[in-house]
């Protein structure tokens, strides 16, 4: 066991289990029991990394009427009616160049483009005046109707 180090009316006292770490200041004052504490700690990550749950989506449909490809591999693409879209960037919808998935998104757009066959889009709402984006979860899709 190593012994506490104390630091003005604070110590900290480290067991043999690192989980049962125990903060303790004068006047007896405890921090969350272990239970507790890991309980928040899961609470917290489910959260951070529930985004898909908590994102915003939006619909749209429509024939594509422009693709821009940009150096860094984003896409937005044109001619999609976003009625729910935030101030007047509900037009067409945004991919950023860092989806994993890119390249099928691509792909089905381009076929469309092509075929002038019209879409089906679900994407992530933004915060701000900025067009919706397909993301990487199961929320966001483009569907060729």
């Amino acid at each position: 066991m190593v012994s506490p180090a104390k630091r003005g009316t604070s110590d900290l006292r480290l067991n043999r289990d690192i989980l049962s770490l125990k903060i303790r200041k004068s006047g007896g004052f405890q921090m969350l029991p272990n239970k507790k504490l890991i309980a928040a700690v899961l609470v917290a990550l489910g959260m951070l990394f529930s985004r898909a749950a908590l994102a915003t989506s939006v619909g749209g449909s429509g024939t594509i009427t422009y693709v821009y490809v940009y150096g860094d591999g984003s896409v937005l693409v044109g001619g999609i009616n976003f009625p729910s879209g935030q101030c007047q960037a509900n037009d067409a919808f945004f991919i950023p160049g860092s989806n994993p998935n890119i390249s099928k998104l691509l792909a089905t757009v381009l076929a469309a483009k092509a075929a002038q066959m019209p879409i089906q889009v679900n994407a992530d709402s933004t915060s701000g005046c900025w067009r919706p984006t397909i993301g990487t979860d199961t929320n966001t899709l483009i569907a060729i109707s």
